[in-house]
């Protein structure tokens, strides 16, 4: 009996290791997938993103929402970024509209940026000049939205491509408004 009991206890021993490597692995797989899908920007189109605010049962949500929709529809104090960054309205600038080769400007301090809440780039078909990287948009600190305007058909992936880095505290989204 003590043999069976002996020679059981070895071959537990045996495949714990075994088990415990494979949990292991499994483990690290599981927090490298996790890591990427926190690490990436989530990126929706602004109707869809607007409709799915507006129905959220969240009232902070309906009133980001709400607050995006004024932002874009309204006429705000804005500030435009081209060859050269002028203001215009009256007031702090709530907007930001860049044109897509002067995306490299949007990371030089400029006190303009200061109260901006929504950056409207235009991708037209030259594309992006730089890529947005939102973790280097610390010249905007109360910005909220960012609106990628695409005068062409892209798909999302070709838009999300554009944008690199995170920062949770910024709703991304694209519109794709083709010239009639």
């Amino acid at each position: 009996m003590e043999k069976h009991l002996h020679f059981t206890n070895v071959n537990a021993y045996r495949v714990l290791p075994q088990r415990c490597l494979y949990m292991v692995s499994f483990i690290v797989l599981l927090s490298l997938c996790s890591f990427n899908f926190t690490s990436a920007q989530s990126l929706k189109e602004y109707n869809k993103l607007l409709l799915e605010m507006k129905a959220s049962s969240d009232d902070g949500i309906q009133l980001r929402g709400s607050r995006l929709e004024k932002l874009a529809t309204e006429l705000q104090p804005t500030v435009y970024v081209r060859d050269e960054i002028k203001a215009f309205g009256g007031g702090s600038p709530a907007c930001a509209i860049v044109d897509g080769a002067s995306v490299a400007k949007i990371y030089a301090e400029n006190n303009y940026f200061n109260s901006v809440e929504l950056l409207t780039i235009k991708i037209d078909q030259s594309g992006l000049a730089t890529p947005i990287n939102l973790t280097s948009l610390s010249n905007f600190p109360k910005l909220k939205y960012i609106r990628l305007l695409c005068d062409r058909s892209l798909t999302a992936s070709q838009i999300e491509s554009m944008v690199t880095g995170s920062n949770p505290a910024i709703i991304v989204c694209y519109l794709v408004s083709l010239p009639g």
